[in-house]
């Protein structure tokens, strides 16, 4: 795990941001997604929910399936981890998150539709 040393994480996760606007590459969106998570998961709640989720949320509309089906499964796990929100983020789930993933429910993709079942557990403790 990685220790936030001053908030140094804050400028990490922002270069990994302006990675995932500009890649092209399936594989490497998919290693910047899980990167950005494991970064973001070190980052305060405010890091989590104003910088990490918006990107994780754009990428459950990429056209490839194994983008989407990874976007929801680190949504799940990310809003999992999440322990207190602030005020101005108390409905961020029922406003944000769970339409954005009521798009995976419907996905022509099983991949898809089989990530967001597996991680009903992780959006149930949220």
């Amino acid at each position: 795990a990685f220790s936030d040393q001053g908030g140094a994480l804050v400028l990490v996760v922002s270069s990994i941001c302006s990675c995932v606007r500009n890649v092209a590459s399936p594989q490497l969106l998919l290693r910047l997604l899980r990167l950005l998570y494991a970064v973001g998961d070190s980052c305060d709640e405010a890091v989590r929910t104003q910088r990490v989720l918006p990107f994780l949320v754009a990428s459950l509309s990429n056209p490839v399936a194994t983008v989407r089906a990874e976007s929801v499964r680190l949504i799940a796990m990310l809003v999992d981890s999440m322990s207190s929100l602030q005020p101005s983020d108390t409905r961020l789930m029922p406003d944000y998150v769970l339409p954005a993933l009521q798009r995976a429910a419907t996905d022509s993709e099983g991949l898809v539709r089989c990530a967001l079942a597996a991680s009903v557990g992780n959006l149930a403790r949220a």
